[in-house]
């Protein structure tokens, strides 16, 4: 069984105030979360939050699992207080090692707890945010995409932003020098529909093995099992022929037909800034939504400081290499 993310909310909820809190007042996805996480960082703290009910929406939301580097440390099993230097050391250690995958029975895969297909998928049902008074709509921050490249066979898995285009679409906005970009301009290229998993909540540690870089060969399942400390548990999918993390939360299948593109933005960037409006992207037509019986939705809060933190460990890790090339005595 891999850890997963009620573990990790598990162990955070453990170290008290500081590292975790739980609202248990309605909240309004429109703005509401964001507002509240906000308003902690001004006042200096960045827990993990849990929202038990969000309006709209029959499970609870949690955010902000990537607002601190103590956070990120604990995501790798470093302890609170430690230097980041011994957080980029962990990180670098475990991701130098892939792991591959263990494909495990579907009655073993809280994943596949309730399914919904066709009339049944209203990926509405999920309480997802409108993050800025600016952003073009509702838009899911913290999923991780999962295609697979039609000439090596290899899988790719990143986190992109979606935007809810209807009951049973999704934008998807990647751009063109991130793998899935390229992966997709090749599907377009052979006149092809690009099936893809939309995975949503899991331990943070797989979390950033989705971020990180590597050539376009490195299969990002292995990387998720390598930062996980243990090899990634997949299952089959119901309607597409890629494999799901079993541990998920939430899991959203369907294809993208490069005939068939949406527009997507103005949307709160990483800068601080709006991005402008995306024309085309990718949109992602839903064959299935499965999730767990007592799902958690995962959030991430663009434009603020979780974001920025979210892939902070991977560009660390190169800047470490490209300056060691040059001061080979630089030791973090």
């Amino acid at each position: 069984m891999n850890k997963d993310l009620r573990t990790f909310l598990g162990e955070v909820r453990q170290l008290g105030p500081d590292y975790f809190a739980s609202v248990s007042k309605p909240v309004d996805p429109v703005f509401e979360t964001c507002v509240i996480q906000q308003k902690l960082a001004a006042e200096g703290r960045f827990p993990v939050l849990r929202f038990e009910r969000v309006n709209g929406a029959a499970m609870p939301l949690a955010a902000n699992l990537f607002g601190s580097y103590d956070l990120l440390g604990l995501a790798l099993g470093v302890d609170p207080g430690r230097p980041k230097s011994e957080i980029l050391g962990r990180y670098r250690e475990r991701a130098a090692t892939p792991l591959a995958t263990v494909t495990v029975a579907r009655d073993a895969a809280p994943v596949k707890q309730v399914v919904a297909t066709g009339k049944a998928i209203d990926v509405g049902a999920l309480p997802i945010t409108h993050h800025a008074e600016h952003d073009s709509g509702k838009y899911i921050t913290a999923g991780c995409l999962v295609v697979r490249d039609p000439d090596s066979g290899v899988l790719n898995a990143g986190m992109y932003r979606h935007e809810v285009k209807g009951p049973d679409r999704v934008a998807c906005m990647f751009n063109p020098t991130h793998h899935a970009g390229y992966i997709y301009r090749r599907y377009k290229e052979l006149g092809r529909r690009m099936e893809a998993v939309l995975f949503i909540g899991h331990h943070p540690a797989a979390l950033l093995g989705t971020l990180a870089q590597g050539p376009m060969d490195a299969d990002e399942y292995e990387t998720m099992g390598a930062l996980l400390g243990e090899p990634l548990e997949v299952v089959a999918g119901d309607t597409v022929d890629l494999p799901v993390p079993a541990f998920a939360e939430i899991a959203i299948e369907g294809y993208l037909d490069p005939a068939a593109e949406t527009a997507d933005g103005p949307f709160a960037e990483f800068t601080g800034f709006y991005g402008p409006a995306k024309d085309p992207v990718g949109l992602m037509q839903i064959t299935a939504i499965t999730r767990r019986s007592d799902a958690i939705y995962h959030d991430l809060d663009p434009a603020h400081q979780e974001h920025n933190l979210a892939n902070a460990l991977t560009l660390e890790s190169a800047v470490f290499d490209s300056v060691k090339q040059l001061v080979p005595s630089v030791t973090a």
